[in-house]
């Protein structure tokens, strides 16, 4: 009946709106606490190229757990969206964080399995920090786009109570949806492939440690033997 079927959706959304809470009351304080400490190694050491990843990623989830908040008030308040701006908004944050949380994970990927493969080299930190500030430019403003009057349109969907995209054109639905999963998909292969890399490469130091003290303990055998 409608009115069984208005009480689920309200214990529903009670239900997810306080999960929501959670996410915010637990990951702003842990993510602060996390960002403080590795900003801390930045500032009294030198710090490698890890350190400034896990600095970086626990200010983007900070700013994904801060957006929480308002999902979850939103479902709380009978799905009410309060201004539509500020749905835009929370769109394109949450968007803008999305990819480059992906993206840091990648980095973080490739930066470890570089590490395994080239232990005695170093990794220009500089240089990289450069080229992710660059792309969050890049990402920040290509998302910002969508807040522009055209064919794009930032609108509250109250079947399912987010903020979703509307494109008009399917040709331009399709191309969209190409991008997007193409955005995805481009961290996540060097991510795949730096993880079995460095698998195989834990694997080798691994069998090269164990033949290392098999060696010792044979020399020192020998060595027994010819001293006798």
């Amino acid at each position: 009946s409608p009115s069984d079927e208005d009480t689920w959706t309200k214990t529903a959304d009670v239900t997810i709106g306080c999960l929501y809470l959670a996410c915010f009351a637990f990951g702003v304080p842990n993510n602060l606490a996390s960002l403080c400490f590795f900003a801390r190694r930045c500032c009294n050491s030198r710090p490698n190229i890890t350190t400034y990843l896990y600095c970086l990623a626990s200010l983007q989830d900070t700013l994904i757990s801060v957006l929480a908040l308002y999902c979850g008030l939103v479902l709380l308040r009978d799905r009410d969206v309060w201004d539509p701006g500020v749905c835009t908004v929370h769109l394109i944050l949450f968007l803008i964080a999305e990819r480059m949380s992906v993206f840091l994970v990648a980095v973080l990927s490739v930066s470890r399995t570089y590490t395994l493969a080239y232990p005695m080299r170093k990794i220009n930190v500089k240089s990289i920090l450069t080229g992710l500030v660059v792309i969050w430019v890049l990402v920040a403003i290509a998302t910002s786009l969508l807040a522009l009057p055209g064919p794009f349109n930032i609108e509250f969907n109250p079947h399912d109570a987010s903020c979703r995209l509307e494109i008009e054109g399917h040709t331009l639905r399709a191309a969209t949806i190409s991008l997007n999963m193409l955005g995805i998909a481009t961290p996540a292969i060097p991510t795949l492939v730096s993880c079995v890399l460095s698998i195989r490469y834990l694997k080798r130091s691994r069998k090269t440690k164990f033949g290392s003290i098999k060696m010792t303990k044979q020399g020192r055998k020998r060595m027994r033997k010819t001293n006798n």
